[in-house]
């Protein structure tokens, strides 16, 4: 008997998924274990392995179709077994997708290949290739778009195939030619996976919480200087990396800038649950590195490392993206010198690190070149007043400024 493939609930805040790519396909052989399809959660894209053996018989969604946890969305069953779907209950959300669906499919439907076809210059939909050589060519542009249906879109190819096919078509005196208006392309892109929860996200921390931001500046000489004497030529050791080291053990001196928000009121949590933003393709997402306190200055740049590497391959397990405490959000790489992190929800406080830049100071009646970056203290205003969020930025800069007073190599 065919076993039912569900849509499977990954976190508790899950309500609903998609399946972002089919890696079996219709007909291909399944054993336990064998990833069979990837699904996007309210968190991370995993790949969700089968439990029984057989054939994929039968998909029911398709890709990037959303639809409610616990839906039936494949059966897996023996080979030439027949499948019964006449049962399975159709979901709100997958109706409104397939009305969405037809409507467009209506909407586009192909026209006969016509010359009489009679089309507005302003429903043209053309490359600017395409718009060129037909101005060079001295056609009229929707002649040329009529003949070439059901073309969606007016391509070089096209222009060139009309007037093989038409060479006695109407030349038109450029000159005198009305000038085709310019169109602009526009690329629609859908909020959906990792850009989808970043926008929930992002939303739901801006519109609950009173952010308020404070900016200091770190004369970073010395911690350049530890940088590059840490740095060996198995383990390298970063700006990112010793700033984490210092927020971790400098929020066990300041323990109400490591909380998280509820309804009910706020947790301080025991545990430096360090949260290190990492830029992908298709968003930003937060892996975790829990414990962070609890791990020497070598061990932490691993974790860091780790978790930063796994994002990029989208192979971070849920439990590195959950308990977060506190989150670094850095800006290096980049030219900018000021910015103001949103809070990472429900966290109370996040931390941004901007490029470093050159300033010149006077010291001893001598003119010199300091190396300084700035941070950007993002807190939550209901959970934390300006002067305690102040005196951890200031023991922050403190000991990044001094670290040889207190770094601690296990």
């Amino acid at each position: 008997m065919a076993k039912e493939v569900l849509m499977p609930k990954l976190s508790s805040t899950m309500e609903t998924g998609y399946v972002t790519e089919w890696i079996k396909k219709e007909g291909d052989k399944v054993k336990v274990g064998d990833p069979i399809f990837e699904v996007m959660t309210d968190k991370i894209a995993i790949e969700v392995e089968a439990y029984d053996e057989g054939v994929l018989l039968k998909v029911l969604v398709k890709e990037n179709e959303v639809v409610p946890v616990n839906s039936v969305i494949a059966y897996i069953g023996q080979p030439g077994e027949v499948v019964d779907t006449s049962k399975v209950a159709s979901t709100p959300e997958v109706k409104e997708e397939v009305k969405a669906e037809v409507k467009e499919e209506v909407k586009s439907a192909p026209v006969a290949s016509t010359t009489s076809v009679k089309v507005d210059v302003k429903d043209v939909r053309a490359t600017p290739a395409a718009r060129r050589l037909v101005r060079e060519k001295g056609l009229d542009l929707a002649t040329v778009f009529a003949s070439m249906q059901p073309s969606p879109r007016l391509v070089v190819a096209d222009v060139l195939a009309f007037e093989q096919q038409k060479p006695s078509a109407p030349v038109i005196n450029t000159p005198q030619a009305t000038p085709t208006p310019l169109v602009d392309e526009v690329t629609f892109v859908p909020w959906k996976g990792i850009r989808k929860l970043v926008k929930e996200q992002m939303v739901k921390s801006a519109s609950t919480i009173p952010h308020v931001t404070l900016h200091a500046k770190v004369d970073a000489r010395e911690l350049l200087k530890l940088k590059d004497e840490l740095t060996s030529s198995t383990q390298k050791i970063t700006l990112t990396h010793l700033v984490a080291y210092f927020v971790s053990r400098t929020l066990l001196k300041h323990p109400n800038l490591n909380a998280r928000t509820s309804e009910e009121g706020i947790s301080l949590i025991k545990s430096i649950n360090l949260g290190i933003a990492t830029a992908l393709e298709e968003g930003l997402i937060v892996p975790v590195v829990h414990g962070a306190d609890k791990l020497n200055l070598t061990d932490l740049a691993r974790s860091i490392s780790n978790v930063a590497s796994k994002a990029r391959k989208n192979e971070l397990s849920l439990d590195q993206l959950k308990g977060g405490t506190f989150t670094i959000t850095s800006l290096g790489a980049s030219k900018v010198v000021h910015f103001n992190p949103i809070i990472n929800f429900p966290e109370v406080a996040i931390l941004g690190v901007s490029t470093t830049t050159d300033e010149l100071r006077l010291e001893n009646n001598q003119v010199v070149n300091v190396p300084v970056f700035n941070f950007s203290l993002s807190f939550d205003h209901r959970a934390i007043d300006g002067s305690p969020a102040a005196a951890f930025l200031s023991d922050l800069v403190a000991v990044c400024e001094k670290p040889s007073h207190v770094i601690l190599i296990q």
